[in-house]
Order: structure tokens, then sequence, then C-alpha cells
């Protein structure tokens, strides 16, 4: 990881520090098979459920009815390296539900969340017909307030979803 350094505990809202001026920008790219792994080890850290690599797989043939994008470190000549967040939604009826926004705790609280959920917002602004873009925020998500504060996302429901075995609250947003 080359992004500045951020302590690995949950900050909250309030105190999160603004993105560091004089850290690298990350260079935001389509998601491919090849950055499943470091997403994985993302997940897994970040999530208590995380996702399998089969569901990644299927995710990522789905084509057209997926978009996805990864947040990277920049390498040697401006190049992509290393994976620190990643983001997507799908297409259903009209709308776009992002599926999953994750950074690696490490690069937390450095506008990396908020540069993927922007590019979520351009993507989806460019498929001719899609109405809304929604995301359902866990309400004991850590940082949930500034993963959609600047991001054109608004509250619109509130909403009871079970996950397994566990009752979670959860806000729905909407843009």
């Amino acid at each position: 990881m080359t992004m500045p350094a951020a302590s690995s505990a949950a900050v909250p809202a309030g105190q999160r520090r603004a993105p560091a001026a004089s850290g690298p920008t990350p260079i935001i790219v389509p998601m491919r098979r090849k950055h499943l792994r470091e997403i994985r080890r993302i997940d897994k850290l970040v999530y208590p459920r995380p996702w399998s690599m089969a569901l990644y797989l299927d995710e990522l043939q789905r084509g057209g009815e997926r978009v996805y994008r990864v947040a990277c470190t920049p390498g040697p000549h401006g190049r992509p390296a290393g994976v620190i967040g990643y983001g997507g939604f799908m297409i259903v009826a009209g709308e776009g539900h992002i599926t999953s926004v994750a950074v690696h705790p490490d690069c937390q609280g450095h506008g990396v969340g908020a540069r993927l959920m922007l590019e979520l917002h351009r993507e989806a602004r460019r498929i001719d017909g899609l109405e809304a873009l929604t995301l359902e925020v866990r309400s004991a998500t850590p940082r949930r307030s500034g993963s959609t504060a600047g991001s054109a996302m608004c509250p619109s429901a509130a909403a009871r979803t079970t996950t397994g075995a566990v009752l979670e609250e959860s806000e729905r947003m909407r843009w």
C-alpha cells in the first residue's frame, strides 16, 4: 500500500480527517479477474460475511448487467498497481443497485471510497434508460455517513434486512 497511513480502527464520521493532499490519487479501472485475490483480501478485512470467489466470477461474467470498478495505487509509469478498494452495481428493472463498496482499512479516510462512489455515479449516468441508483447501507456500518456524503445519494427509506440469521437495520439511499 502506498496510500497515506491510517489506523485500521474505525473512525467516527465527525472525526475523520480529509483526504491527504500529498497522497497519491488512486487510479480507477474496470474490475477484472486479476484483481479478485486482492479484492477478497479486502473483503475479509471489512465484511463479516465476505463474498466467495465463485460469486465474484459470476458477477464479472454478467457483463452489461453489472458495473464494477477497482481503485488502485499508482505504480511505475502511472500504471495501476495494488488494489486498495472497489465498488460496483447491478442493473435491475431500469435501476442500478450498488452491491458493494469497500476500501482497505489502511486506506480508509483518504477519499478512496468517495472516488469510487463518484465513478459509479458517472458510469450510471452513461447508461441509457437507467432511472436511479440505490445503495442500502447497514446502520452498523462504520463511516456510513461519509461513504455517501457529497455523492448525491440521499436517504429514501429505512429497511430491515435479514442476512442469514441476523436482522439488520439499514438505510436505503437513492440518487
